[in-house]
């Protein structure tokens, strides 16, 4: 049996979801202003990962992902730029797709956009009014009091009258948050009851979960940033709207640092995501950021990068022979162990680590009795790392390679794009590079 550690008791307990069959996950998405970086990478294979031990555990799986596709960043950027708010958020969402395509993402069931629901955000606002337990403060903003909700506070720890104003979306005197804004000249607004304006970013995710998923729903993940204030937010105004249970696992994983700081934007030291692919391949990416355990912090260094990069690429080489003689009954009962123990560990809690070292283990039982590359490749499937092509290139296609290496050599760049695209005619995709070209087969991990 699974067992996650819950945000909000502070416990690893056995996952029980609502139904027997399905499980209902909801997982923040993107502010789509920037190209996604290590901390957004980390934070979807983190629950792509545990996507995958479910559908594995025969569940299937409601995953509801959003763009938030509204917001100040949103809005300054756009200005800044000369775009419209349209154009530059359908840029970043799709530079998103981009990434996690690359990087094996399992994609969600839906994608709903924060601007695509503003009705059902003014209802939900609409229901916080009636229950009092929100008003319209004197700049004719609709702000959530915080005091009207004992329960504030429970998931982020935090004692309510100690909090502050300034967090994003926290008002004033920091006991109430915003869930509607009056319109400002010159932004985007929407029409309500009560004045034009947009929602609140704690408005949408609330909104759209509890419309896509219903009032209650099995897990709710984000990176840890977002315990406070926005889960806790979120988490205050789904159990007023409906009085019940918003969520029954509230999953988080650490913060990516590098110089031990928080990588973020805000503080200018985010590496994006098509930066280091640039240098490593997609699946050296997922497998270096499967190797610390969701909930704890991941240093990142480029030095660790290419050390997993190694391991994995010594991996890739051991799978690119074949078996040197057909496996016994006893070797095959020990092959289905190393399967079960993987799978053991992502049950408790989505030891990734655990899974990796029996993944190293399995491949020195490889290299001893010959046999067990169709189990190590089950593994590593299974984490999600698709192992390259063992396809051999035939000289005419080595040939071909070699025509356009030396087209791009003469910058003869018209002759080498037409030898590219014949070259994908043949499965080959071309990756140009600063520090030279590379290339693999169309189905391999590397799909930009």
């Amino acid at each position: 049996m699974m067992q996650l550690y819950d945000t909000l008791t502070q416990k690893k307990t056995v996952f029980t979801p609502l139904s027997k069959t399905q499980v209902s996950l909801y997982v923040c998405g993107v502010t789509a202003y920037d190209h996604c970086h290590i901390g957004h990478a980390r934070a979807y294979i983190v629950f792509d990962s545990l996507k995958r031990q479910l559908l594995h555990q025969g569940y299937s799986v409601t995953h509801i992902q959003n763009f938030t596709d509204i917001d100040d960043k949103i809005i300054a950027k756009a200005q800044k730029q000369g775009q419209s708010i349209g154009d530059l958020t359908a840029y970043y969402i799709q530079s998103y797709f981009h990434d996690m395509q690359a990087l094996n993402i399992l994609p969600a069931s839906v994608y709903p956009k924060a601007t695509e629901h503003i009705t059902i955000m003014q209802a939900a606002i609409q229901d916080l009014l009636t229950a009092g337990v929100a008003h319209q403060d004197t700049n004719n903003d609709i702000v959530f009091n915080i005091n009207a909700y004992s329960a504030y506070g429970d998931l982020s720890k935090k004692i309510r009258s100690e909090l502050e104003s300034g967090h994003r979306g926290v008002h004033g005197d920091g006991q109430h948050f915003v869930l509607w804004k009056q319109a400002k000249s010159g932004e985007p607004s929407w029409p309500s009851p009560w004045g034009d304006g947009r929602p609140g970013w704690h408005s949408e995710c609330s909104a759209m979960a509890r419309s896509y998923l219903g009032d209650t729903i099995d897990i709710h993940g984000g990176g840890e940033d977002l315990i406070f204030p926005h889960h806790e937010n979120e988490r205050a105004q789904a159990e007023c709207c409906s009085g019940q249970p918003f969520v029954r696992y509230w999953v988080h994983n650490g913060f990516v640092t590098t110089d031990h700081k928080k990588m973020s934007k805000s503080l200018n030291n985010a590496l994006s995501i098509r930066e280091i692919l640039k240098t490593v391949s997609p699946m050296a990416l997922r497998f270096y950021l499967l190797r610390t355990h969701y909930r704890s912090q991941f240093q990142f260094s480029y030095a660790g990068l290419a050390a997993s990069t190694k391991s994995l690429q010594k991996l890739f080489q051991l799978l690119d022979t074949d078996d040197t003689a057909p496996e016994t009954d006893a070797q095959r009962t020990d092959l289905g162990g190393y399967f079960q123990a993987v799978i053991d560990y992502l049950d408790d809690d989505l030891n990734t680590v655990g899974a990796i070292g029996v993944i190293f283990e399995l491949a020195k039982y490889c290299q001893k009795t010959g046999v067990g590359r169709s189990a190590l490749r089950r593994c590593l499937d299974h984490i999600g790392i698709i192992v390259p092509s063992t396809k051999k290139l035939s000289p005419e296609l080595a040939a071909l390679l070699a025509a356009r290496e030396t087209a791009r050599a003469e910058k003869a760049f018209e002759k080498a794009d037409l030898l590219r695209d014949e070259l994908l005619h043949h499965g080959i995709r071309i990756k140009d590079t600063r520090t030279g070209t590379s290339w693999q087969w169309v189905d391999d991990y590397d799909k930009l």
